[in-house]
């Protein structure tokens, strides 16, 4: 494939890693394109950006315009956002893996989706059952290649207030030096460098299935 000949797919370009992503996909020149899919406009645009808004309750609507390459889910809540756990496993687990599929059969080859650091399908934590549940979905499908990104608590300048990264960030400013050896993993980590792993997971020759732990971003 030669030089801006690829076609990138984001869902999330308004969140905290996604707005990130959609800057650096936009600076790559290896994108021609870059379709964005979400319920509001991104922050900026360009020539390269073709935005589809809408709700996104029934992703089957979307098909027609899932083709590409480079599939980038950034999706993701909390369950006091969400409103009920029922709305975030929607969120989280189902729209992801929906779209995932649709894209798939479209041909798309490669998907990197942010996840969670302790995703386990068999956890008995709601959150992270729900995140190793999303997880399993779509490394389940035929893609040629998946990066699971996992990263610990996200910094950054999210839009909306989350007292519990609030509280998370100042503590970790008293006592970051604790985080090292196997405390690493918990570090809170820059929604940029999560952004920049997902970039670099595409455009490495790497097939198959690869999870990223937040100690790795």
């Amino acid at each position: 494939m030669t030089t801006a000949d690829k076609t990138a797919i984001l869902f999330g370009a308004t969140g905290l890693v996604g707005s990130e992503l959609l800057g650096m996909l936009e600076q790559d020149s290896t994108y021609s394109k870059i379709k964005v899919f979400g319920r509001s406009k991104p922050k900026f645009t360009s020539e390269k950006v073709e935005v589809f808004i809408g709700d996104l309750r029934n992703p089957e609507r979307l098909l027609d315009n899932l083709t590409g390459h480079d599939l980038f889910i950034c999706l993701g809540t909390t369950i006091k956002v969400a409103g009920s756990k029922k709305e975030f496993r929607r969120i989280d687990l189902e729209l992801p893996a929906k779209v995932a599929a649709m894209a798939q059969a479209n041909g798309v080859e490669t998907a990197i989706v942010v996840s969670s650091l302790g995703a386990n399908a068999t956890s008995n934590n709601f959150y992270l059952h729900t995140k190793g549940e999303m997880e399993q979905k779509i490394t389940a499908l035929a893609f040629e290649k998946v990066a699971i990104m996992r990263p610990s608590l996200l910094l950054g300048n999210r839009s909306e207030f989350r007292l519990g990264e609030v509280i998370s960030r100042n503590a970790f400013k008293v006592f970051g030096f604790l985080f090292s050896g196997k405390l690493k993993r918990y570090r809170p980590v820059q929604a940029t460098a999560v952004a920049a792993a997902m970039h670099k997971a595409a455009n490495n020759s790497h097939t198959g299935v690869v999870i990223v732990e937040s100690e790795m971003i």
